[in-house]
């Protein structure tokens, strides 16, 4: 059964699917509407393998972007999603649509998140199998052999191609920023959140990436059994923990664990343990966030981001919004003043005016600095300035 969305995404338009196959109206955005599309993989790259998860629901890409917005009221950061076990990214549309309607791209991106981690390494003593499971449902690197994923089907293929596939379908929106000169994702840009298996995958980019940031919803996981959490988990990463917001409901059976290893991580250093519960998003601001509230239903692990089992106001209206949009903006103000980095490459040099002389020559509207929607001499200066003030 699919679950059931929140009421502002259930207006559904159904398109052609080579064109970003389905769009979705919602009232999430003050800018305007969302625009929210399912991309089916296998369109983006015919390598990939089409998948069907557990639940019987087709594993599709979901992108949104509000595109009322002007560049320069934008993060320039680009939000990815990655579901847990089982789960594809129209069970979380909300959170994505969420993050379109604060200005960001964001792109939910479907993989084979099946059998779980856990369940694939729970009979192991082996204390590096769960990274090497990361390793290959990340970059399809022949790790281990409880799974098998060629390089077209890992992630960080799956979003690369949907990135190019967004650029070439809509070359206006700017999708094409987020990857370098070879394709590859950019990292510096882009905030990876995910659910459960997908806190883990976010929390173990951060090892190897100096990323815009990470979110882990109910996460990170990864205990070896007789031993404790994985080894990877204590090694150092190129992320800093600035840039890194865990939300876990303090009645999910493995919470304990999480809050552990979100320590490990560097978490704490930002503030203990923090509540959401009737507070605005203005009033949070620990890294590590925690709800007692009742979901209605048994299902804690799934409530701090999966679609049918958000709690709900009276009126419909999901109460974990506002902690989202925390999320997102603490994300925003920890990779400030990167704007000017347009090579992606984590710092400000000749190669960003380059790149923005050739946005510009272009009609790229990512040339548009001071945000007036035309392109002229301002947005040199506006360029520059921000150039000047360096990047956090």
């Amino acid at each position: 059964m699919r679950p059931v969305p929140h009421p502002l995404l259930r207006l559904v338009m159904r398109l052609d699917r080579t064109t970003a196959a389905l769009a979705v109206l919602a009232a999430s955005s003050a800018h305007g509407q969302v625009e929210v599309r399912e991309i089916d993989p296998t369109d983006t790259d015919p390598a990939i393998t089409p998948l069907v998860a557990p639940s019987g629901l087709e594993a599709l890409h979901v992108a949104a972007l509000d595109p009322a917005l002007r560049p320069a009221e934008r993060p320039g950061l680009l939000f990815v999603f990655l579901p847990g076990s089982g789960g594809v990214p129209t069970q979380y549309a909300e959170v994505v649509a969420h993050a379109a309607g604060e200005g960001w791209h964001a792109l939910g991106v479907a993989y084979g998140s099946w059998p779980s981690v856990r369940d694939l390494t729970r009979d192991s003593s082996d204390p590096d199998l769960p990274e090497a499971i990361r390793r290959e449902r990340l970059f399809g690197e022949p790790r281990t052999d409880v799974i098998d994923v060629p390089p077209p089907d890992a992630i960080d293929n799956r979003l690369a191609r949907a990135l190019a596939f967004l650029e070439a379908a809509h070359p206006g929106e700017g999708w094409g920023r987020f990857l370098d000169a070879g394709g590859e994702p950019t990292w510096r840009t882009i905030v990876v959140a995910g659910h459960s298996q997908g806190a883990g995958h976010a929390a173990y980019l951060t090892r190897d990436f100096s990323m815009g940031g990470a979110i882990m919803f109910a996460g990170p996981g990864d205990f070896v059994p007789g031993v404790g959490p994985a080894p990877w988990l204590f090694r150092g990463g190129n992320t800093p923990a600035e840039r890194m917001l865990a939300f876990t409901h303090v009645n999910d059976p493995t919470a304990a664990g999480f809050f552990g290893n979100q320590r490990i991580l560097g978490l704490e250093a930002f503030g203990g343990i923090e509540s959401v519960d009737r507070r605005a998003a203005h009033e949070l601001s620990s890294h590590m966030l925690t709800s007692l509230r009742d979901p209605g239903h048994r299902n804690f692990h799934s409530a701090v981001v999966v679609d049918e089992f958000l709690p709900t106001g009276a009126t419909g209206e999901n109460l974990y919004e506002p902690v989202w949009t925390y999320l997102l903006a603490t994300q925003a103000e920890a990779s400030r003043g990167c704007r000017a980095d347009l090579d992606a490459d984590g710092a400000l040099s000749l190669f960003d005016f380059l790149a923005f002389q050739n946005a510009f020559a272009t009609g790229d509207p990512t040339a548009d600095f001071d945000g007036n929607g035309v392109l002229t001499l301002f947005d040199f200066l506006a360029f520059q300035n921000t150039f000047a003030a360096g990047c956090a």
